[in-house]
């Protein structure tokens, strides 16, 4: 005997039940099938990348790789390990016409770049200038933490 969809049942009653299962599930699936095609695309680009502070992330990579250790021979950077720490490394890493002036620490020992603008803009960051600070740990003089804070005029 050949399958019929309505062959189960033959009376009209059993033939209604079977054809009402039968819309269900192809209303679940095709439902199924057209949230999937909506909401995968939605919510991909809902969380698309962000770029707040991408500028300042990038300065202070810049800031990071310039006091980082160079291997002598391979010229190879060392990131994250510290040996020459002075501001004297600093001074030619930047040479924008954009404001802007960094603080890093590491266990009390501090280094500038473009101190005066630093401690001008420092106490004015929530009105007039932004600020963006980050932490990283490092190899200087053992296991410590470099505090990078950095200042800028946002309105250039």
């Amino acid at each position: 005997m050949k399958y019929d969809r309505f062959s189960i049942l033959k009376s009209k009653k059993g033939a209604l039940s079977e054809e009402a299962v039968y819309i269900v599930v192809c209303f679940v699936v095709t439902s199924l099938i057209f949230a999937g095609i909506y909401l995968i695309p939605e919510n991909t680009l809902k969380y698309s990348l962000e770029t707040n502070n991408l500028e300042n992330q990038i300065y202070n990579e810049r800031i990071y790789n310039e006091i980082s250790n160079t291997e002598l021979y391979t010229k190879r950077l060392q990131k994250g390990i510290i040996t020459n720490f002075n501001s004297d490394v600093l001074q030619n890493s930047f040479n924008e016409n954009k404001k802007i002036g960094f603080r890093l620490e590491i266990s009390g020992n501090e280094i500038f770049f473009n101190q005066e603008f630093f401690e001008y803009a420092k106490p004015l960051t929530p009105i007039r200038f932004k600020a963006f600070e980050q932490k990283r740990n490092v190899v200087f003089k053992g296991q410590n933490v470099l505090q990078i804070e950095q200042v800028y005029d946002d309105q250039q």
